[in-house]
């Protein structure tokens, strides 16, 4: 295509078409005999415009039936755009425009209702009723194009066009594409709970038995709210897992060397620390809160290692509820038992008296209840019914762990040779 051509079509721009044709008064005839597959129409109605595309169709009326080299006519793109004007323009030189297939077998009509074209739909059918009858390559009609992609608009004015044509309406709803599906099959399936609504208010879910399936459909719409129960899928709970992992071992580390800023290695040992005198002036105030003397911490430790305690058990708590299945639950309770333990007693060996480890880890418990009550809001459960989680997944890991130990010792046994006595 000249290339001059293509800009005026893409551009819309007629005057540029016109001082082409006064150029070449044959410009546009040998066009139609070069070849390429795209014309300036199929240029023009991809880019909307109207006022060339008219000019276009009045000039070559049969550059309408041609296909460009992915298989689309003028109207199947001026109805997948929407474009209203333009397809009554190509439906004035005849309705067997409507019925023009592309290569996977659609009509415009399929085009129009893929992407919710309303006012297409309604243009379509009423020059070309016969369209709905079309079906694609898989045996799908525009009712289940429309319902495949979601568009509940088109799907309504597909149904109610001929809801009052008796044989052909129920012929459409009982239409069954190459998977054997129906719409209100299709509908189910993806859960468009609307669709399914909408199906039954017209009868259709009293067709063939349906109503079963119907009940099946609202019950299944119906969201239950989120719950322990209801695990996330497994890539969600593999990245839940790798994070919970890398701040428990992040904490550990910060909680065992904690920055020289608050704590100095070496520091001795004084009962009184937590009682330490605070001078009133404020500088002696800021020196005591933020930098540790030669025998106590900074009252910033206290702070510090309380968050930080909190952050390491709740990471535990996360990887424990989602380690999937007993199994591996079992297997992570062991070490992460003793990782904890280390924890506290070497967190004991840092504390200057037992009465500071105290004031920590009562700090620590309480950012730890604020946790677990964050989790019962956020699944909406209350807190007695999070800690019988707890007690569900260790009872687990224990009747797996019976479970295993009993297996192990049968093939045990199973092994030994004939002469032997088993007990």
């Amino acid at each position: 295509m000249d290339q001059r051509l293509f800009k005026a079509a893409r551009l819309g721009d007629v005057a540029a078409l016109n001082k082409l044709l006064e150029e070449d008064p044959q410009i546009l005839e040998k066009l139609s005999l070069s070849p390429s597959a795209e014309n300036p129409l199929h240029i023009a109605a991809l880019a909307g415009k109207t006022d060339f595309a008219k000019e276009m169709i009045r000039m070559m009326p049969s550059f309408a039936q041609e296909l460009n080299q992915d298989g689309y006519s003028p109207m199947h793109m001026v109805s997948a755009r929407g474009n209203v004007e333009i397809v009554g323009e190509l439906l004035t030189l005849g309705g067997d425009l409507c019925l023009v297939r592309d290569k996977d077998g659609r009509t415009p009509l399929h085009y129009a209702a893929m992407k919710g074209r309303v006012n297409v739909i309604k243009e379509l059918l009423f020059q070309c009723p016969k369209a709905i009858e079309e079906v694609t390559a898989r045996g799908e009609t525009a009712l289940h194009v429309a319902v495949k992609y979601y568009q509940f608009e088109a799907l309504r004015v597909l149904v109610e066009r001929f809801e009052n044509m008796d044989n052909q309406y129920w012929e459409l709803i009982d239409a069954k594409d190459k998977e054997d599906k129906t719409i209100l099959e299709l509908a189910i399936s993806t859960k468009q709970h609307q669709v399914v609504e909408f199906l039954h208010e017209k009868g259709v879910g009293t067709l063939q038995g349906e109503q079963q399936i119907v009940e099946e459909a609202n019950t299944m719409a119906e969201a239950s709210p989120p719950n322990l129960e209801r695990q996330p899928d497994e890539s969600a709970q593999n990245a839940i897992l790798v994070a919970a992992s890398l701040i428990a071992t992040v904490t550990y580390t910060a909680g065992l060397s904690p920055p020289p800023t608050i704590w100095k290695e070496g520091m001795k040992l004084d009962p009184n620390c937590i009682f330490h005198p605070i001078s009133r002036t404020s500088t002696s105030i800021r020196s005591s809160l933020l930098a540790p003397t030669n025998t106590c911490p900074a009252f910033s430790f206290y702070m510090f290692m309380s968050l930080n305690s909190a952050g390491f058990f709740s990471s535990i708590v996360v990887m424990l509820l989602f380690g999937v299945g007993p199994g591996l639950r079992l297997l992570l309770l062991a070490p992460l038992s003793f990782m904890m333990l280390s924890y506290l007693s070497l967190a004991l060996t840092m504390s200057p008296d037992g009465l500071s480890i105290l004031v920590i880890f009562m700090i620590t418990i309480f950012f730890l209840g604020v946790f677990l009550c964050y989790c019962a809001w956020l699944y909406r459960k209350s807190l007695g019914q999070l800690l019988s989680k707890f007690r569900q997944l260790l009872g687990e890991c224990f009747s797996y762990a019976t479970r295993t130990t009993s297996e192990t010792t049968a093939a045990v046994w199973k092994k030994k040779t004939p002469g032997e006595d088993v007990p």
